[in-house]
Order: C-alpha cells, then structure tokens, then sequence
C-alpha cells in the first residue's frame, strides 16, 4: 500500500528555488532510500508550502530513528530560514503534517 505524508508550513515565493535546492542534496545522499521513501514533491500556492513524500510504506519510525538525526537536524537547519510554521507554536516539521480525511483510488 502506498504511504504519502503532506506537510504544510508557509513560504516565500522567491524561497522556492533555494528550498529545492536543499532537497536536491538532501535526496542525493541516500537516506531517503535507507528511510523508504520513494518520491517527494514540492509545492508553493499563495505563500503556502506543501510538502508530498510518498513511500511503500508508513517510513516514520525509520526517519525518527538516532542513526538519521544528524542528517535530519542538518536538513531542518538549512530550511530554517526559508520555511516558517503554519500555525504558531508548532515550530517542528513533524506538527505540519496533514490529516488525510479523504482518499479515492481507481480499481
């Protein structure tokens, strides 16, 4: 079964580009194989960041685990500057998650 985790922080549009950029490296260095991640897609729409990643399966527990921290706090602090909380006082990317309240898929 397919996993997909949306995130959703805000943006500056002009911050598109350097925000790929990040996850262009981020991508390249093979902890999102080792977490299971399949695909990610980025997002901009009126100053809104919508964040896609798509997985076999539920990765989460992989991408929390102590191995990947220092790759994970190094990706967090490079997108500090270019992405901001949605709502404030939930400052973490793990509080941007969308809830999924709806899905369709084709037989």
């Amino acid at each position: 079964m397919l996993y997909q985790a949306l995130m959703v922080r805000r943006i500056k549009a002009e911050d598109t580009a350097s925000v790929a950029d990040v996850f262009a490296e981020h991508d390249a260095t093979g902890l999102p194989a080792r977490i299971g991640i399949t695909e990610r897609s980025l997002f901009e729409y009126r100053g809104l960041y919508f964040h896609l990643v798509q997985a076999d399966e539920d990765f989460r527990e992989r991408l929390h685990s102590p191995d990947n921290a220092p790759l994970i706090k190094e990706v967090d602090a490079q997108l500090k500057p270019y992405l901001l909380p949605f709502a404030e006082g939930l400052p973490a990317m793990s509080d941007s998650q969308a809830t999924r309240f709806y899905h369709w898929t084709a037989r």
